[in-house]
């Protein structure tokens, strides 16, 4: 399951804390309302937080292609207190752009709630930002 393509995201990120223990930024997405579903907030002002655990491993040094100068890998916690955090890919582009892309497993929970089902889901979702200064309207 992906995410819906009215989903927009925004972060915050100072790139210099990349490998800071209290990480680079954080994240907002924002789904509008449709016929079917009121709007939702995934993550609402989410710290991107390192894993300390893979700091040495290979992983932390994955490749995204030529356009990428730099890589790096952070958990975030939705804005559900029930739902399980996401890995964030988060890739510098040479082009000033950013790609974030949000990963979770998921679980299948075929007795469980609708809510539950939907905290647990899974989800993946691709977001190519651009540089922009101040507020971003959501």
């Amino acid at each position: 399951m992906g995410l819906s393509p009215r989903v927009q995201m925004r972060l915050v990120l100072d790139a210099n804390d990349l490998d800071e223990p209290t990480g680079p930024g954080r994240l907002w997405t924002f789904e509008a309302a449709s016929d079917d579903r009121p709007e939702r907030r995934l993550l609402d002002n989410a710290a991107l937080r390192p894993m300390p655990a893979i700091a040495h491993d290979p992983l932390s040094h994955f490749e995204m292609g030529e356009a990428a100068e730099r890589n790096a890998v952070y958990v975030v916690t939705p804005s559900d207190p029930k739902a399980e955090a996401l890995v964030a890919f988060l890739s510098l582009r040479s082009d000033d752009g950013v790609e974030v892309r949000l990963l979770r497993p998921g679980a299948d929970l075929p007795d469980a709630s609708a809510e539950e089902k939907e905290a647990r889901r899974p989800i993946f979702g691709m977001f190519s930002l651009v540089k922009r200064e101040g507020q971003c309207g959501f």
